[in-house]
This record gives C-alpha cells, structure tokens and sequence, in this order.
C-alpha cells in the first residue's frame, strides 16, 4: 500500500488535500488508487483516494476520509488492501459513495 506524507492544515480545491510527491514512484500514483495518508509530527493515519495529479507530476490530490483517522499503527494498509478491489476494477467505496471510476484524468509532465 502506497504510503503518502500529508499536512493536516494544507486543503486545495474541491476540498481534496494536496500532498508532494517528491519520495512516491509517480508511475504507482494515479486517480483511484487507494492510499494511506499519514503525518508523522501527529503519529496519525487515515484511508485517501487519489483524485487528481497536477500537471507537472509533483502533487496529488487526495479525498481523506477524515472519519477514520486514527493514531498510526502500521496496518491500515494492509486493511485497505483487504476493503478496496483493484482500481482497474468497478468497485464502490463504502466512505465516499463514489466510483473508482468517477476520477478526473492524470496529467503528467510540464
């Protein structure tokens, strides 16, 4: 499971939470994956779909399902793992009633 650094206080457009990229390996990124967010100074973690990328590949943005935040531990990857079917499959997310399908499209480059 792909683990993505956030700032609690950082929000971008529709609501989403922007995250640099900069250590993630952009080819395991697109939107409808799912993701465990994390902020190290807060030891806290929480299950995000990624909805879009920026143009230039260097951020994501991400819906966190703030409701299941919760103190870091280590296996909520595995966890979601477990709950969410591949993204190249139809599969309805529990948390935010929407379709892997229903994402916006990758722009990578300049």
């Amino acid at each position: 499971m792909i683990r993505i650094e956030i700032d609690l206080n950082v929000r971008a457009r529709h609501g989403y939470t922007r995250a640099s990229l900069r250590d993630i390996h952009i080819a395991s990124v697109a939107p409808g994956v799912p993701v465990v967010v994390f902020e190290p100074d807060e030891n806290v973690e929480a299950p995000a779909i990624v909805r879009e990328l920026s143009r230039d590949g260097r951020f994501a943005y991400l819906e966190v399902d703030w409701d299941r935040l919760h103190e870091a531990t280590g296996v909520l990857g595995s966890v979601i793992e477990a709950e969410y079917a591949s993204p190249r499959e139809p599969s309805r997310l529990a948390w935010s009633g929407l379709s892997i399908g229903e994402t916006k499209p990758v722009f990578i480059g300049t």
